[in-house]
């Protein structure tokens, strides 16, 4: 599993979307990942994960329960949300769908202001 998290060390410069210095969001990202992995396991249970990737109650309850599938997982993982390669099953519309509620949100949040 080092290996594999060393392939992203070596990637996440010089590739994907943010080429050069990643995000602060890719870097909180690939440091949960790889590791605090209690808190990827709760988040791929969280309703934003949910809603976004189509994954089966056996799959995520192997993720749940397995500790070495969910490292590999979290190479998949990383891998699609940074670099685009796509491997895990997303619901139709999900993107849009989150983009929706995220600007929903945003615009009470301005209206409390």
């Amino acid at each position: 599993m080092n290996e594999k998290l060393g392939e992203h060390h070596s990637e996440k410069n010089t590739s994907g979307p943010t080429v050069g210095r990643p995000t602060d969001r890719s870097t909180q990202l690939f440091d949960m990942c790889g590791y605090d992995i209690d808190n990827f396991r709760n988040c791929i249970h969280s309703l934003g994960f949910l809603e976004i990737y189509d994954l089966s109650d056996q799959e995520l309850s192997n993720l749940f329960d397995d500790k070495d599938e969910l490292l590999r997982f979290t190479t998949r993982f990383l891998k699609q949300v940074l670099y685009g390669i796509m491997s895990i099953p997303m619901k139709p519309d999900a993107r849009e769908k989150r983009h929706m509620r995220m600007r929903a949100k945003m615009m009470v949040n301005q209206e409390l202001a």
